[in-house]
């Protein structure tokens, strides 16, 4: 049976930078190595930033069991615990009564994004493909590129001055999902910043992407791009 749950927490305020790093450094662990915890969102209070909430839902009791005690929480909690005002964290438990949601980094879009994006750092793009819909649109900064084809042949050039491409996160939500990663390049395009592309599905596949990050590193790739 599902297990519903939060837990509830206030930190210094010198210490609200140092535990939001540590939140995003975390959850992609959860993302990554913990099936049995169907959905993991942690949030700050907007009119409050020294005060976190975050949302649970494990498969059952062995999920929650393992998910405590993995040496990520570990980690997690050597950061914020010492940082901790107004007593420890707060876990309280739900019942469903009703309700909509998507399984936290394992719908079926999340999935496959997930599995492009492992197939691009691999530099697989044979397999990164298979992902995509022939005719994908993907709309950047500074071009679209319409068809599979030609945004893998954009993709491999990017590919041979990236130095580092590390997802932080995906989401998904019916036909769309979202990912942010880290891209580290090189020359002639030096350059380290957060990608976040939407992505929309159409039969399984990759069919639409738009991408949004800070392009001045890449500008002057572009022709008349750059230049005011």
């Amino acid at each position: 049976m599902a297990i519903y749950q939060t837990g509830g927490y206030q930190v210094k305020g010198s210490a609200v930078g140092k535990v939001t790093k540590a939140i995003r450094d975390f959850v992609p662990h959860v993302q990554e190595s913990e099936p049995g915890t169907q959905m993991y969102l942690a949030w700050q209070q907007k009119d409050d930033p020294t005060r976190f909430l975050h949302f649970f839902i494990f498969e059952d009791a062995v999920a929650q069991t393992r998910h405590g005690q993995s040496k990520a929480v570990q980690r997690f909690e050597s950061v914020y615990s010492p940082e901790l005002v107004g007593g420890d964290v707060v876990f309280t438990d739900y019942e469903m009564v009703a309700g909509k949601r998507d399984a936290f980094g394992k719908s079926a879009c999340a999935e496959t994004l997930k599995k492009f994006y492992e197939a691009v750092v691999k530099r697989d793009l044979a397999e990164a493909g298979t992902y995509l819909a022939d005719d994908l649109v993907f709309a950047g900064l500074f071009e679209t590129y319409r068809g599979a084809d030609e945004y893998l042949k954009a993709l491999t050039g990017l590919l041979q001055i990236t130095i580092r491409l590390e997802v932080r996160g995906i989401m998904a939500q019916g036909n769309d999902a979202a990912v942010f990663f880290d891209l580290e390049t090189k020359a002639p395009a030096e350059g380290k910043v957060l990608v976040a592309e939407w992505h929309q599905f159409k039969d399984g596949k990759i069919c639409h992407v738009r991408s949004a990050f800070d392009g001045r590193p890449y500008a002057a790739m572009f022709t008349g791009a750059g230049r005011k």
